[in-house]
């Protein structure tokens, strides 16, 4: 039997990269492929999450704060609405078009 030195590579193929568009909802693609904004902003001290910034939206019933990945509020369990659905979605093709160019967040 012939060894190979790198086995990984042969397990390994190339991530398939699915547009958020072709999600149900775009948090699903957040869970699938990551948040690497997210990720970044936790390494930088985090803190509390402001509105229309990296994908993060407001609850229409209590005005809470969420982060995208969320598809209900965290304080009051509401149902996230068409606007914050915009707003999710467009922060997903913005990761997205980061992914499809190899860029990695530091």
């Amino acid at each position: 039997s012939i060894a190979s030195k790198d086995t990984t590579s042969a397990v390994q193929g190339p991530m398939v990269l699915l547009s958020p568009d072709e999600f149900k909802n775009p948090s699903s693609f957040l869970r699938v492929y990551g948040d690497p904004l997210a990720a970044a902003a936790q390494r930088c001290g985090g803190g509390q999450p402001e509105s229309h910034q990296d994908g993060n939206w407001r609850c229409e019933q209590c005005n809470n704060v969420n982060y995208p990945r969320r598809q209900r509020c965290h304080k009051c369990s509401a149902v996230r609405g068409a606007s914050g659905d915009a707003i999710v979605l467009q922060y997903c093709l913005r990761v997205y078009d980061m992914l499809q160019k190899g860029k990695v967040i530091d």
